[in-house]
Formats: C-alpha cells, structure tokens, sequence
C-alpha cells in the first residue's frame, strides 16, 4: 500500500462521527422507539366468528324441523279423519247390506204348494216374534219353503244369513269392525232311519262358499261343510 493510498483512509475515518450509536440515537430517541418486548400477539376470537358463520345454517335447519313438525301433525289428523270416514262407512254398508237382505227376503217368498202352511197364515204375534228375534240378532231368515212329504210331517226349508261383526285393533290401537257374511239353509226333515219311531232332523248346508274367501272359509271350520243333527239339539248349533 502507498503511501498517499494510506492518507486518504484516514482522512476518510476523521470525517465519520466517532460515535455511531449517537447517531442513532439522535435520529431515533429511546422514548419513541417501540419496545417490540411489550407487544402482544394478535388475539382472534375465533368462537364467535364460528358462531356467527354456523348462525344462519342452525336458524334455517330450526325453520326446516318446525315445517316438517306441523306437516305430521296435519298428517296424523288426516289419518285420524279418514279413519273415522272409513269407520262411518262400514257401519252404513253394514245397515245398508240389512235392509237389501230384507228386501230380498219379501221378494223372494213364494206362495208354497199347499195354503194352509202359507207364510201369510202367521198370525200378528208369530211375525211380530220373528222380525224380533231378526231386530236383536245377526241372524236373518230369508225366506221359508214347506215341502210335502206324503203321510209324514212336512219338510220345512230355512234360508238364513248370519252376520259376524268383529272388532279389530292396529298397532296403534285403533279399533274398526269388520263383519263377515255366511248365507245357509237349514232343512228339518223326518228321519226315516230312526227307529222305533221317527225322528225329526235338521240338515245344515252352506250356500254361495264361492263368494267368501278361503281365509275366511278356513275360519268357518265345521260350518264350511254339510252335516246333520237331531232336531231338539238345535239350541247347540249356535253354540258350536
């Protein structure tokens, strides 16, 4: 290094200020420096951020679970209605299916083969009985034919229709009534088997099975076919 090269530094060094950090300081006092100790980091409340985001997702599923509430309940109450419809139907079609039969009762009974056991020959209080005992039970007598049998008691021909109204229950308890049908014909008849003397029988004979169903022809049992009993065991027919 030269000489001259080496005077130039130190003049250069003469002219610097002897202190720097009085430099700084002038040009950045310590009283409005910022103290980056005391600083806290950035606090986000991030709770109710969620909060306010989620607000409008629960407020729209709350509207949703209140619609979907007042839509089954008007659901149920229109269940309940057209099961008392239902109900109220059944009950006409039951009081309706009674006075048809009836009808065809008076318009199928024929004058018999010989007068003097003629339907019109019942005195007052022997209809009247009947149409009683028609009035207060399920069983209804359609119409009633006497057949001559030479020297021996005439044969006497009943038809019938017996209507069973039942109760049944759902799994929500609710109760309807269900009836069931059955037309038959009831035939008491002399017995010529019987001896010493004879005996009156009566023949018990299904009529129309075709129209019923075969779970309910199932529930008949005995009565879905023919069969016999003695006359003055009649009261054990309806019994059995």
């Amino acid at each position: 290094m030269t000489l001259r090269l080496y005077i130039k530094i130190i003049q250069k060094r003469s002219l610097q200020p002897k202190n720097s950090s009085y430099r700084l300081s002038k040009l950045n006092p310590p009283h409005n420096r910022p103290s980056f100790g005391h600083l806290n980091p950035i606090q986000v409340d991030t709770t109710a951020q969620f909060n306010d985001f989620n607000h409008p997702s629960r407020a729209i599923a709350d509207a949703e679970q209140h619609t979907l509430h007042d839509e089954l309940a008007r659901l149920k109450d229109e269940v309940k209605a057209k099961a008392a419809l239902v109900k109220e139907l059944k009950d006409v079609r039951v009081e309706l299916d009674i006075e048809i039969a009836r009808s065809k009762e008076l318009l199928s009974r024929q004058p018999p083969s010989h007068s003097h056991h003629s339907w019109a020959d019942f005195d007052t209080k022997h209809a009247a009985a009947v149409r009683f005992y028609e009035d207060f039970s399920n069983l209804l007598v359609l119409s009633i034919k006497f057949e001559q049998r030479g020297n021996m008691e005439d044969d006497i021909l009943y038809t019938c229709m017996y209507t069973h109204v039942a109760m049944m229950t759902d799994d929500e308890t609710e109760a309807w009534e269900v009836e069931r049908t059955i037309t038959f014909s009831l035939r008491v008849c002399t017995d010529l088997s019987e001896e010493p003397e004879l005996a009156r029988r009566v023949k018990y004979t299904p009529l129309e099975l075709d129209k019923l169903s075969d779970e309910f022809k199932e529930r008949l049992g005995f009565l879905a076919n023919g069969f016999s009993f003695p006359h003055n065991q009649a009261t054990l027919f309806w019994v059995a």
